[in-house]
């Protein structure tokens, strides 16, 4: 294997506390030891590093112009093709900063400022080889969140030991190209907002700038716009996108898929995205539309007026000789650009598939006896092939499969969001997508062939989504196939539960209501309930891999609280409630039992707040989940946000109510580890 060597770090640059060793690891196979450089980094460099031209800075092997502040070599000895990882100390071998530095705020760890660290070796010099060789090393004692929307940026700093605010402290902000575009202090809060007239462009890299680097003792920090790792809107589960769009545009063709010579249906709806409030744009009279084929070559173009209600549309004929393959459909929509002051070409674009495929010469139909069984039941299902012009497809091969996943029931369509299963989704268990049986045969002289399952669910604790594929083939070789879906339900009716509050406090009462339902999602009366509220307990600890890193892994235990007994009503619908004794999470699960003696469940999840510290669950991430005391909000509502942090003790918390822009932020006192906060449901929400 080659020689190499690289720093084991997630880009780069990164950002280290100055109030603790300034240290950095790095892995390398087949050296023999491994040469340092430190180098002090203005900060100006800095901005022209990471900015939009910075890769010419990047493509010498040290992308400063000084000289080193440090070099010095360390020994390794792995056997051939071992690969290695080794702890480096950045501060001079005596355990603080270089001499050419100020006092350090720690020993062991580098001044505030920023530094650039090269490794290399005796056999392998070439840079970036096998991963990152030059580092950028932002040695800081304030932190800085920084959060941007279209026209907006905002800074939240904070010591990066006691975690207090950093007020009155310079900010400078700086885009992609070094230039200054805001600068400020921050307030009391330690917050500093810059506004700006135009869109900023979210796709580059803009920099915050706390304090200056030489300037010992002082607040010192820096944060980049798309810092993001871990803590993106996708790993809270939220759509997000970083481009702003002035028009949101859909497309859509009569069906995907045209053979050559076919005629192509197609239209376009345009609306004004205004952070989410949709109009139609009184400015847009006409769009350039084209059609681009499967070897790029333009096949359609076309200027199409946009009607009243937004609309454009056309219809496109398919040449007989057609290219095949994926057609793409462009809108050209001028809007308003970051960085222009006059409006500028937008493109929106859609697909459909252009195949020249062979239509089958006979079908095959799946028809289960019935669509929806009880589970104990029988499933029949009949195969028949019948030939397009006629006649049965006779003594054809059948290959069938039948497979299992969970089914979820979403049939009610009445008031409130009920939860109708028992599904615990930190709980291993049997999942869906089992195959549950499979088969072979022969069509009979009526061309059909049946398949018979029993609707067992086992050890399933909800029901499912029976999947019955049969592929048959004639004797020309030719395969036609066809499924059918069955449900198998786990009981005559099912259970809905649906706490009126997702967030509570300890020792005051919460309340939840019950409906019962048939398989068409109506009520269904009188129905006897057992309910039973269960405590979550999180176990949380602390473990160290091979190489000394630290990792969180977390088990639990549910242990039944307080159990009760519940009836519907002629209507299908029940009340219970309990009060939770301490704060945490609560499972509650309502459960009964049908006619033929089959088990119904159903379980909900709630958050109790506390004045004690609860034990949360613990995850290697930097995220907090909130969690909303409601699905959805009126406007004039407020929201009760339960925030479950993980620390200890009384601290200071930047909450903000942001979409495409930010509509609110303030600093707040978080008491516990299971404060509720209140956030208002106003009109420009």
């Amino acid at each position: 294997l080659p020689s190499e060597q690289w720093f084991d770090v997630p880009g780069r640059f990164g950002v280290y506390s100055a109030y603790t060793d300034t240290v950095i690891y790095a892995r390398y196979r087949n050296v023999s030891a491994l040469n340092l450089e430190l180098y002090q980094v203005s900060q100006a460099e800095f901005v022209e590093l990471i900015g939009r031209e910075g890769w010419q800075s990047w493509e010498r092997a040290v992308p400063v112009r000084s000289a080193p502040i440090r070099t010095w070599s360390v020994p390794v000895d792995k056997p051939l093709n071992e690969a290695g990882l080794i702890r480096l100390p950045l501060a001079s071998e005596e355990g603080g900063a270089p001499s050419t530095l100020g006092a350090p705020s720690t020993p062991g760890a580098l001044p505030p400022g920023i530094y650039l660290v090269r490794i290399t070796s005796p056999e392998q010099s070439q840079n970036d080889f096998a991963g990152i060789t030059r580092h950028l090393v932002v040695v800081a004692n304030t932190n800085l969140t920084l959060k941007g929307a279209e026209r907006e940026l905002l800074v939240w700093a904070t010591d990066l030991q006691s975690g207090r605010e950093a007020a009155g402290v310079p900010v400078t902000l700086f885009n992609d190209v070094g230039e200054q575009v805001a600068a400020g202090s921050t307030d009391g809060a330690g917050l500093f907002k810059a506004q700006f007239e135009n869109d900023r462009d979210v796709f580059r890299t803009w920099s915050a700038v706390i304090g200056a680097p030489s300037t010992l003792g002082a607040p010192f920090g820096i944060a980049l716009s798309d810092w993001n790792q871990g803590i993106g809107p996708w790993d809270f589960g939220v759509n997000a996108q970083f481009f702003y769009e002035p028009h949101s545009v859909y497309f859509y063709t009569e069906k995907p898929l045209y053979r050559p010579g076919q005629t192509v249906h197609f239209k376009g709806i345009v609306r004004l995205d205004d952070d989410a409030r949709y109009s139609v744009d009184p400015n847009l009279k006409q769009v350039e539309f084209s059609i681009i084929d499967a070897l790029f070559n333009t096949v359609y173009t076309a200027t199409l007026p946009v009607d009243e209600y937004g609309a454009f549309y056309t219809d496109f004929t398919l040449d007989a000789e057609a290219s095949l393959g994926y057609y793409q459909m462009t809108a050209q929509i001028p809007g308003r650009t970051p960085d222009f002051a006059e409006p500028q070409l937008r493109f929106y674009n859609s697909t459909f598939l252009v195949s020249e495929y062979r239509r089958p010469e006979f079908q095959v139909t799946v028809t289960p006896g019935a669509a929806e069984v009880l589970q104990g039941d029988t499933i029949e299902v009949t195969v028949e092939a019948s030939y397009f012009f006629g006649g049965n497809v006779g003594g054809a091969k059948v290959a069938w499969t039948a497979v299992a996943q969970n089914y979820f029931f979403d049939r009610y369509r009445g008031a409130g969001y009920y939860s109708f299963n028992d599904a615990d989704f930190f709980s291993p268990g049997p999942g869906g997508g089992s195959v549950l049986a499979s088969g072979e045969g022969q069509t009979d002289a009526q061309g059909q062939f049946k398949i018979t399952l029993p609707a067992q669910l086992d050890e399933k604790t909800g029901s499912q989504r029976f999947s019955i594929e049969a592929n048959v083939t004639d004797l020309s070789d030719q395969i036609v196939s066809n499924r059918v879906e069955v449900i198998v339900h786990q009981g005559r009716y099912y259970i809905g539960v649906a706490p009126v509050d997702y967030v509570g406090v300890a020792g005051r009462e919460m309340a939840f209501n019950l409906r019962t339902v048939d398989w068409q999602g109506e009520p269904l009366s009188n129905q006897q309930l057992d309910v039973v509220y269960y405590k979550r307990d999180w176990f949380s600890v602390q473990q160290k891999d091979d190489f000394g890193n630290v990792y969180w892994t977390s088990s639990f235990s549910d242990t039944a609280v307080f159990t009760t007994t519940a009836a519907t009503d002629e209507q299908g619908e029940g009340v219970t409630a309990f009060t939770p004794p301490v704060g945490g999470e609560y499972r509650v699960v309502a459960s009964g039992v049908d006619d033929r003696g089959n088990a119904i469940r159903a379980a909900s999840y709630v958050w109790v707040s506390s004045r004690d510290y609860v034990a949360w669950r613990q995850d290697n991430n930097d995220r907090i989940s909130l969690v909303a005391d409601k699905k959805a909000y009126d406007i004039g509502e407020t929201a009760r946000i339960l925030v479950p942090s993980p620390y200890q003790g009384a601290v200071r918390a930047l909450v903000t109510v942001e979409r495409g822009r930010i509509l609110d932020a303030r600093v707040i006192d978080l008491l516990t580890n299971s404060d509720v906060i209140e956030i208002p449901i106003t009109p420009d929400m």
